[in-house]
């Protein structure tokens, strides 16, 4: 078995179920080195596996692991969740450094661009009913809330009234 791979494994017996080559890159001496996933998780499609490196977020088959879509994407390593994605996996939710960009789920092209300003983001939520809505919420018990493509809320402590 490779090292520089991940591996999905059975719940039952822990048999491998199949392997993911890491994302291979070549470094400024010209040496070639294996990127570490930050993050892999199951698509709420059903039908794939999202990876995150520190720059990279790929959204592979789980069926013949052909990457259906790659995108370029600096994210902030001080989250511990830098990415959500919506119920049917139709939107990906992701922050990078400070501005939450929402992706096409299907083909990772960008849709809408989200600034929170000085929320100093810690946590945030994709909420998708009729529009797509975000909620962040910052230090201190503080949120915002962007929905229509316009932030409807902002800076509301917790327990306060809202529109949502």
């Amino acid at each position: 078995m490779m090292k520089n791979q991940l591996t999905r494994r059975s719940l039952k017996d822990g048999s491998v179920i199949s392997t993911i080559d890491r994302i291979g890159r070549t470094s400024l001496d010209g040496s070639n080195f294996m990127l570490p996933y930050k993050s892999a998780f199951y698509s709420n499609d059903g039908k794939s596996i999202i990876l995150l490196t520190d720059d990279e977020l790929q959204k592979i088959s789980l069926e013949d692991h052909q990457v259906l879509f790659s995108e370029k994407i600096i994210t902030a390593s001080t989250l511990n969740k830098p990415l959500v994605e919506s119920e049917n996996g139709e939107k990906i939710a992701i922050n990078s450094y400070g501005k939450i960009l929402i992706l096409n789920g299907e083909s990772g092209d960008t849709v809408d661009e989200v600034s929170f300003g000085d929320l100093d983001l810690k946590v945030f939520l994709l909420i998708m009913r009729q529009k797509t809505w975000l909620q962040a919420f910052g230090e201190a018990g503080i949120y915002s809330i962007w929905k229509d493509k316009v932030i409807t809320d902002d800076r509301l402590y917790l327990g306060r009234y809202s529109t949502f």
